[in-house]
């Protein structure tokens, strides 16, 4: 996300949780299920999966920041960032 670095990722359908700056990847503590989440430097985070009843694709969003404005300013660069990966696999 613009500013912001992925640390961390965690596939959860495999049970894989990724620190992408070390490299070491761990066994997830989270249930199993076909979830990708991604966590960024400052605590915000996104998740995608498809959706178990529709031809879709879900995304959630977290955000942190010191004001409500920013936080929404993450939240939409989050989602720019993560529809634009997911158009470039059409």
């Amino acid at each position: 996300v613009e500013g912001l670095k992925t640390v961390r990722y965690v596939d959860l359908k495999l049970g894989k949780d990724t620190n992408i700056i070390s490299g070491e990847v761990q066994e997830s503590t989270i249930p199993a299920s076909n979830v990708l989440q991604f966590s960024l430097e400052d605590g915000s985070w996104y998740s995608v999966r498809p959706s178990g009843t529709e031809p879709k694709i879900k995304l959630y969003l977290y955000s942190k920041g010191n004001t409500a404005a920013e936080a929404e300013e993450k939240i939409a660069a989050m989602e720019r960032v993560a529809l634009g990966k997911l158009k470039s696999v059409e």
